[in-house]
C-alpha cells in the first residue's frame, strides 16, 4: 500500500481514513466473471415495520455466487441486520433456513445511516380553510441529506399570511449511538428559546427575564450556558431537558460542564443530570456546590437494556439570591472515558418543502418548527431516499431455472419456525426499489406478501472458479473490484469525524481461532516457528503465499503456531492444505495441548500421509485434555530428506471441522479514527 499524505488546506479523504484502519481478510469469493442482476435503481424504499423483505432470484445459467451488493436505504432496527440466501419453501416464499448469508452488526450499522425524520406535524392556525397542503423536510446531518415522510393537513386557508398561516414542527435528528463528538443535540444553545420550534424543554420553568425564570446566556457560541435567575427563596424542582441521546447499553461516557457557577446560591446543589426518558432512574449527576465557580465531570456506565437517555439542568429547589445568576455551564457529553476538548453538538439545517399542487423550496431552519405564512418559493423537490451500497458475502453455487430468495431482516438468528429473533421497531428496513416490475415479498410477521416491484440487489460471482480468500489489501486489484470489508465514514461541518471498518459475521462458516498471520500467509509467517527446519514464505497457493518448510538436517521436522486458548474437554479440529512437489518424507497434522505453565500435556495426532505432488487437505479432530489451557496445530514430518514442503490456509476449530475459514468470519470489529482539521488525532 503506497501511503497517500495529507496536503495541507485539502480536506481529509477517504484514502486517508483507509490508511488508519486495520485491515481484515474478510471472506471467501468464487474467482470468475462477474454477473449481475437488475441492479438499476429507483427512488422509493420500501418499509416494513416488524418483518423482514426478500428479493426472488431465478438465473438461466448455474453461478457461484460470491456476494451480493444491496441498495440499503435505511436501518433503524436497534440489531443486527441478518442477509441470507433461502430456498423456495415450495409456495413461492423463502423456506426460512438460510443456505449461507452473513450479519452486519448493529452497532455498525449505526454509524453508516441516519435515522428517518418521522412526519411533520401540520397545524393550521388563525381562519381554517379547504385547502390541502403537504410538508416535508430535509435535514442536512451528519454528511447526508435525509427526507422526512409526509405531514398534511385538509383545513388550510386558500391565502396564507401572517396572521392565517401553517404551523410546521417536527422532532429533532439525533446522532445516532456510537457516534462521535458531543451528542447534546443544539449544546451552544442557538434555538434553545426559539418562539417556534425550540431545541430545548422547559419542565415546570418558564423562560424570560424575572425572578425564578430561566435564560440563555451567549446563545450560538462555545461558551453558551442556562441560567436561572434567583428570588431568594427556595426555587423549587423546575428543569430543562435537551433532547433524548441514543446511547450504546453497557459504553461509557463522560459529562461535562465547563463554567458553572453557583456563587450566588446560598443553599441546596443545583446541576446536571442524567436519567431514563421517564427521569425515574439516574445513571449520573453532577451537583455546583454553594459559592463554586468552574467546570464540573463525570463518568459513567449506561446499563443494560438502555437506549435512550434524558439530560437537564435542574435547580433543585436550592435558594439563589435574589436577581442573581446561577450558571449551568456549557455541557458536553461523549462516549468516552475522560473529558475532551468541547466542541458544538449537532444542530442540523432542515429545509422545508411545501406541496400545494407541486413541490416548493419555501425555506431553511435550524429549529424544530417553521411558520408558512406563503413564503415566495422555489420549485424543487424534497430529496430521495440516502442510499448505500451494502456489499455481503454470500458464497454459494445457484442452480439454473431454480428459486432463491436473498432475505432481509433484523435479527442475528433465523430459523424455520420464526423470521425475526429480535424485538423490531417501525421502519427497521429500507431495501431501494430497481426498475423490475417483481421479484419484491415482504413479510408482515405471520406471512409473506408479493409485491408489484423489485428490490434493488446485484449478483456477483461466476460461472466457475476455485473457492479463494479475498483480502482488504487486494481487493484493488482489477478481477476482484468491489469491497468485502464493509466501512463507513461521518462528516460534520465539512470535514470527516470518523471512520470504521467491520468484518462480517458468516452465518455458515466456522470460527477460526488463529490470527490472521496464523490462517493466511500472504502477509508474514505469523507467529510460526520451525523445529529442525526453517519457515518462509514462498511458493504459491491459489493466487497467494504459502510458507515453505525446509528441513537443516535429516531426521524428523515439524512447524507449528503458538498456543491458543482452548477449553479442557471440549472438542477441537485443525486442517491445512500441503503440497511437497518431490517429498517423500510422510507428513501428519497434529494438535499439541499445553498446560498452564506451557509444558506439553499430549497430542492429538492426524493421520500420517504420504505427499501427492500437489496440495491436499490434513485434518485432526481430538478433545483438550482436562489440565489443557493451550492448544496449537504442527505440521509433523516424520523423517526429512532434503525436500521443501510448503502449507496453506491453516485453522484451528472449536468442534468437528473441515472446512477452513479466515479468522474474522463470525467476529465484528471496528476502528474509531478522530480528524481535526483534516489530520488524524487518534486512531485506535
Amino acid at each position: 500500500m503506497i501511503w497517500q499524505a495529507p496536503v495541507s488546506g485539502q480536506g481529509t479523504l477517504v484514502g486517508h481514513a483507509n490508511q488508519f484502519l486495520a485491515v481484515h481478510s474478510s471472506s471467501f469469493v468464487y474467482s470468475g466473471s462477474t454477473i449481475g442482476t437488475d441492479p438499476t435503481l429507483g427512488t422509493v424504499g420500501d418499509q416494513v415495520g416488524a418483518g423482514a423483505l426478500a428479493q426472488l432470484i431465478n438465473l438461466p445459467s448455474a453461478i457461484s455466487l460470491s456476494h451480493v451488493e444491496l441498495a440499503l436505504g435505511k436501518v433503524n432496527a436497534g440489531t443486527d441486520i441478518v442477509v441470507s440466501l433461502q430456498a423456495d419453501s415450495g409456495s413461492g416464499t423463502p423456506s426460512g433456513i438460510p443456505l449461507c448469508g452473513a450479519v452486519i452488526p448493529a452497532e455498525m450499522l449505526a454509524l453508516g445511516l441516519q435515522e428517518l425524520i418521522g412526519a411533520p406535524t401540520v397545524t393550521p392556525e388563525g381562519t381554517a380553510g379547504t385547502t390541502t397542503y403537504n410538508y416535508q423536510m430535509a435535514a442536512q446531518s451528519m454528511g447526508q441529506v435525509v427526507p422526512s415522510a409526509v405531514g398534511s393537513t385538509t383545513t388550510g386557508n386558500a391565502t396564507l399570511n401572517s396572521t392565517n398561516y401553517i404551523l410546521i414542527s417536527w422532532s429533532a435528528v439525533p446522532l445516532p449511538a456510537g457516534s462521535p463528538g458531543n451528542l447534546v443535540y443544539d449544546s451552544n444553545l442557538t434555538n434553545a428559546i426559539a418562539s417556534v420550534g425550540a431545541t430545548w424543554h422547559l419542565i415546570g420553568a418558564s423562560v424570560g427575564t424575572a425572578n425564578g425564570d430561566y435564560n440563555v446566556q451567549n446563545p450560538g457560541t462555545n461558551t453558551a450556558s442556562w441560567y436561572y435567575i434567583g428570588t431568594g427563596a427556595a426555587s423549587g424542582y423546575t428543569l430543562v431537558s435537551a433532547v433524548n441521546i441514543s446511547v450504546i447499553p453497557g459504553a461509557t461516557y463522560t459529562l461535562v460542564a465547563s463554567g458553572a457557577d453557583g456563587s450566588a446560591t446560598t443553599s441546596g446543589a443545583a446541576g446536571w443530570s442524567v436519567t431514563n426518558t421517564a427521569r425515574s432512574s439516574y445513571y449520573a449527576s453532577m451537583t455546583i456546590p454553594v459559592v463554586y465557580a468552574g467546570d464540573l465531570s463525570v463518568t459513567f456506565t449506561v446499563p443494560p437494556g438502555v437506549t435512550l437517555l434524558q439530560l437537564f439542568c435542574d435547580t433543585s429547589n436550592c435558594t439563589v439570591t435574589a436577581r442573581a445568576k446561577l450558571v449551568f455551564g456549557t455541557v458536553q457529553l461523549t462516549q468516552t472515558s475522560a473529558v475532551q476538548p468541547y466542541e458544538p453538538g449537532p444542530l442540523p439545517t432542515y429545509n422545508i418543502y411545501r406541496d400545494a399542487g407541486a413541490y416548493e423550496l419555501i425555506g431553511s431552519t435550524t429549529a424544530l418548527g417553521f411558520q408558512d405564512t406563503g413564503q415566495i418559493a422555489t420549485n424543487q423537490t424534497p430529496p430521495d431516499l440516502p442510499t448505500q451500497i451494502w456489499t455481503v458475502p454470500v458464497a454459494y453455487d445457484l442452480s439454473a431455472g431454480v428459486n432463491y430468495f436473498l432475505v432481509v431482516q433484523p435479527g442475528s438468528v433465523v430459523n424455520s419456525s420464526s423470521y425475526i429473533q429480535a424485538a423490531a421497531s417501525i421502519n427497521d428496513v429500507v431495501l431501494t426499489r430497481s426498475t423490475a416490475t417483481s421479484g419484491a415479498l415482504t413479510y408482515n410477521g405471520s406471512a409473506w406478501t408479493t409485491q408489484t416491484y423489485g428490490y434493488g440487489v446485484a449478483l456477483r460471482g461466476g460461472a466457475s472458479g476455485n473457492l479463494r480468500a479475498i483480502a482488504d489489501d487486494q481487493l484493488a486489484a482489477a478481477a476482484y473490484p468491489f469491497p468485502l470489508k464493509l466501512a463507513c465514514y461521518q462528516q460534520i461541518n465539512g470535514r470527516l469525524s470518523s471512520a470504521a471498518s467491520w468484518t462480517m459475521r458468516s452465518l455458515t462458516a466456522p470460527i477460526n481461532l488463529l490470527c490472521r498471520d496464523d490462517a493466511n500467509f500472504e502477509y508474514s509467517i505469523g507467529t510460526m516457528i520451525a523445529v529442525n527446519a526453517t519457515v518462509a514464505q514462498a511458493g504459491i497457493y491459489n493466487g497467494y503465499q504459502a510458507l515453505e518448510i525446509s528441513g537443516t538436517s535429516a531426521g524428523a521436522a515439524s512447524a507449528e503456531t503458538a498456543g491458543y486458548p482452548v477449553v479442557a474437554g471440549q472438542t477441537y479440529s485443525a486442517t491445512v492444505l500441503h503440497e511437497s512437489p518431490s517429498g517423500t518424507s510422510t507428513i501428519a497434522l497434529n494438535i499439541i495441548w499445553l498446560n498452564s505453565s506451557g509444558s506439553i500435556i499430549s497430542q492429538s495426532s492426524g493421520t500420517v500421509t504420504n505427499p501427492t505432488g500437489a496440495y491436499q487437505q490434513l485434518s485432526v479432530t481430538g478433545i483438550a485434555p482436562a489440565t489443557a489451557v493451550k492448544g496449537y496445530p504442527q505440521l509433523y514430518i516424520t523423517s526429512y530428506n532434503g525436500e521443501k514442503h510448503y502449507i496453506a490456509q491453516l485453522g484451528l476449530f472449536q468442534g468437528t471441522n473441515i472446512l477452513w475459514s479466515l479468522p474474522g468470519l463470525g467476529m465484528a470489529s471496528a476502528q474509531a479514527i478522530s480528524y481535526t482539521n483534516g489530520l488524524p488525532s487518534s486512531a485506535q
